[in-house]
């Protein structure tokens, strides 16, 4: 149990590094944390909307199993001078731990899917 402590935290600093980097514009920094599929999808849109904001998280839950972890959470997105609120859902991410031994060479979480919800 309290290494799975551990590893939810590890997750959980990957999950906010990658928000960090939406809600900054830095989708150099986002693609290293996604899987390259991911990563070019979630560029596009990113060009396309050319929107920079701050991120609140609220209620994360994580589910572990073994190499692969899901994290629940509710996102409310405010401008970038942190005033209006200018979206809230509910995003479902799922990561999985890699030891640098498949055709990335990636050490580390990497987000695999999403799923977000409007509230």
């Amino acid at each position: 149990a309290e290494m799975d402590g551990v590893v939810g935290s590890d997750v959980l600093a990957a999950n906010a590094a990658l928000l960090d980097c939406a809600g900054r514009g830095d989708w150099v920094g986002y693609a290293a944390l996604c899987a390259p599929d991911m990563a070019e999808e979630a560029g596009v849109a990113a060009l396309e909307t050319d929107v920079t904001h701050s991120n609140e998280i609220a209620d994360a839950r994580i589910d572990l199993a073994g190499k692969t972890a899901v994290v629940e959470y509710v996102r409310t997105m405010r401008a970038a001078d942190g005033g209006k609120v200018v979206g809230e859902v509910r995003e479902t991410r799922v990561w999985s731990y890699s030891e640098g031994k498949g055709e990335e060479g990636r050490v580390g979480w990497t987000n695999v899917h999403f799923v977000r919800l409007p509230l």
